[in-house]
């Protein structure tokens, strides 16, 4: 059985954090997990698990409302559920490890580690998160990643 990470991007508008929509499929890769929180690889996380933000919003202690459909890629689809009385989306955010960064943490990690330091590891998914972040960065200013693992 593998670890697979779930995750919601979010932007301050107005003093609060809302769910933004993104480009990124997280599939799978241990080396990303670890460098966000030490999980599956524990050394030089960006931080250990935090826990979730006490902002943010989860519906019975592990799925968090979505307003709209954002997400397109079919392996985050498979942890959505329509909730059949309110209507919205639920996504389901994992059963443990969770955690949030803000993007400028992340990005500060990936300057510090160039790919080139990163070894042998499967690198296209680590380098598509953080050019993501980048780009979710330049267009909302602060961002967060919220998330959790399951296993």
């Amino acid at each position: 059985m593998g670890t697979d990470i779930h995750g919601i991007f979010q932007a301050q508008s107005a003093g609060t954090w809302k769910d933004i929509p993104n480009n990124l499929e997280l599939e799978r890769n241990y080396f990303l997990f670890g460098i966000l929180a030490g999980v599956r690889r524990e050394e030089d996380p960006i931080s250990p698990p935090r826990g979730l933000p006490a902002d943010f919003i989860l519906l019975d202690c592990e799925d968090h409302p979505l307003t709209k459909l954002e997400f397109s890629d079919p392996f985050r689809r498979k942890f959505l559920e329509r909730d059949t009385y309110s209507g919205l989306w639920r996504y389901w955010m994992g059963d443990h490890s969770f955690s949030w960064l803000l993007g400028g943490e992340i990005l500060s990690w990936y300057e510090k580690n160039p790919k080139e330091t990163w070894g042998t590891f499967h690198k296209d998914t680590p380098e598509k998160f953080f050019k993501e972040v980048e780009r979710l960065q330049k267009k909302h200013g602060e961002i967060r990643f919220v998330f959790g693992f399951d296993s």
